[in-house]
């Protein structure tokens, strides 16, 4: 199932289809803009990678499978967080189909310390709640880094040791 930028992709492929596709492009834009969600900045998926990145593989692998499958990110009005969810219809909050593997219902996965290219300094936390990937945390608003192309992990706090 094309969402998104695929779905404009296929349609620019496939001429004969491009109504279809784009209709549901422009649906499934709306819905998210209607739901408050946001699309990360480069910076937010860099540090989101870097997250994932650093997790042990028994959590890495359904880490990435619930990331997968939320379609709603929100950010927090201070620009310092992200919250992830997957929405079902009529805005109803559903669990992924895979849990982490943790004791703790609320926990820290992973704390780490970036760097940007223009060396600017950052602290990233990445939480779970309800035994899922729930948010990542920035130390402090990352609105103006949104264009930042490169990243480098200066620090790795691995707290889901105490969890496992």
């Amino acid at each position: 199932r094309c969402r998104g930028w695929k779905a404009l992709r296929y349609a620019a492929a496939r001429p004969e289809h491009c109504d279809i596709w784009i209709a549901w492009f422009m649906f499934s834009e709306l819905v998210r803009i209607l739901r408050g969600g946001i699309r990360p900045t480069s910076f937010e998926q860099l540090c989101i990678e870097a997250c994932l990145k650093n997790l042990p593989e028994q959590i890495k692998d359904i880490a990435n499978t619930q990331l997968a499958q939320y379609n709603l990110i929100q950010r927090e009005i201070d620009g310092r967080a992200l919250n992830f969810y997957k929405v079902a219809r009529f805005n109803q909050i559903v669990e992924p189909s895979n849990l982490l593997p943790i004791k703790s219902k609320d926990c820290v996965l992973l704390k780490i310390e970036v760097e940007t290219d223009t060396k600017e300094s950052v602290n990233v936390t990445l939480h779970a709640t309800g035994y899922r990937v729930f948010c990542i945390q920035f130390s402090r608003s990352v609105s103006n880094l949104k264009s930042t192309k490169e990243i480098a992990v200066k620090k790795i706090t691995q707290s889901w040791r105490d969890v496992i």
